[in-house]
């Protein structure tokens, strides 16, 4: 009878063991994927300004980011004893994807745009040169307030773009 009692005090104890190791490296795994998180959120957010920008290098790096942080709150998730915490971030990652989809979907345009938007740019100088010619050109020879008006107003757009 005493070994009985012996052998069942052996088992809680290994049973209580074993509890404390999973618990222990359950937390570990918790401090791991939040800490991987908290990389791949600040990648993901300084990519995706770049992306918004044009930038034809960022878009990768907003689909890694995005698809790491996605596996990692997976990880944090699948077991069921997710914290409130836990819950309330995957519920405003959600919204945080599908913007990180929307920017991976319309990565053709936002390229065309900045390169639009740099050829533009190229160009603005000698569309302000040609302004101020004509401008100058209306004031020698004598044109009417409004034509002169008009060519200043056309320089001063010229300045805006």
């Amino acid at each position: 009878m005493l070994a009985a009692a012996l052998a069942a005090l052996f088992v809680a104890a290994l049973w209580f063991a074993w509890a404390e190791y999973r618990d222990a490296h359950f937390g570990e795994g918790h401090l791991a994927a939040a800490a991987e998180m908290r990389t791949l959120s600040q990648r993901l957010a300084k990519s995706a300004l770049r992306s918004l920008r044009g930038d034809p290098e960022a878009f990768p790096q907003v689909q890694a980011s995005r698809d790491g942080f996605a596996s990692a709150l997976a990880r944090l998730t699948k077991d069921g004893r997710s914290s409130a915490a836990v819950q309330a971030l995957a519920a405003e990652w959600e919204r945080t994807e599908k913007n990180a989809t929307t920017l991976l979907r319309d990565q053709k345009m936002l390229t065309a745009l900045a390169a639009a938007a740099t050829s533009m740019e190229r160009a603005n100088p000698l569309l302000l040169e040609r302004a101020e010619r004509v401008q100058n050109l209306k004031l020698q020879r004598g044109a009417s307030a409004t034509e002169v008006a008009a060519a200043s107003r056309l320089v001063m757009l010229t300045q805006r773009m």
